[in-house]
């Protein structure tokens, strides 16, 4: 009888502890981007993204150039060190506020904002997209959406999903409110792009 409950505990814990698979991309992805993120004094986790450069380039370009660190009209931008600002349990979490780094401020390598490729990606749970505040205004703010979100397609361009991190993307989740303000505060601390 105690043998029989070891294995079956065993198996168990086992499950419980197994990595969830990799995601299979629903666009050809590109690039890989690690974002190593840290949650208060916790210990840092990463986010693997996979980036759709063929659908949208302009759109993956110009988050390349901010993960690795890029010069705007004569000013040095990076996602390195700012927040995930804005977090609502069972939506998304957003950041990528690279100029004000509170959420009211956005840019991007093209100067200012630009157009909206196409929406030919649609939001299902995990997908990174460009945050507007309306048609073509993209600049650095993105997010990453923790369950489908079908009411967005069409007005929010679609330019990658996550592959590998989802328990990360929970964790950060679970710091989200109604209002959006996270109950801690998650920062991005590494930036790490691999062309494929």
């Amino acid at each position: 009888m105690k043998s029989a409950l070891v294995k079956l505990l065993l198996v168990i814990s086992c499950a419980v502890c197994r990595k969830p698979k990799p995601v299979e991309p629903s666009h050809p992805v590109t690039h890989h981007v690690h974002l190593e993120v840290q949650t208060d004094e916790k210990a840092p986790e990463t986010l693997i993204v996979g980036l759709y450069g063929n659908l949208v380039p302009k759109t993956v370009n110009n988050f390349i150039a901010l993960c690795e660190g890029t010069k705007i009209e004569d000013k040095h931008y990076s996602y390195v060190d700012s927040a995930f600002h804005r977090v609502i349990p069972n939506f998304m979490v957003q950041g990528g506020d690279i100029v004000n780094r509170n959420g009211t401020g956005s840019i991007s390598i093209y100067g200012g904002t630009f157009e909206d490729e196409n929406f030919k990606a649609k939001h299902k749970k995990g997908v990174i997209a460009m945050a507007n505040r309306g048609p073509n205004t993209n600049g650095s703010q993105f997010y990453i959406t923790t369950v489908a979100t079908s009411w967005l397609d069409g007005r929010h361009v679609v330019f990658g999903e996550l592959l590998e991190g989802e328990y990360t993307l929970q964790a950060i989740e679970a710091t989200g409110t109604d209002s959006g303000k996270p109950s801690a505060q998650t920062i991005i601390k590494s930036c790490k792009v691999k062309k494929l």
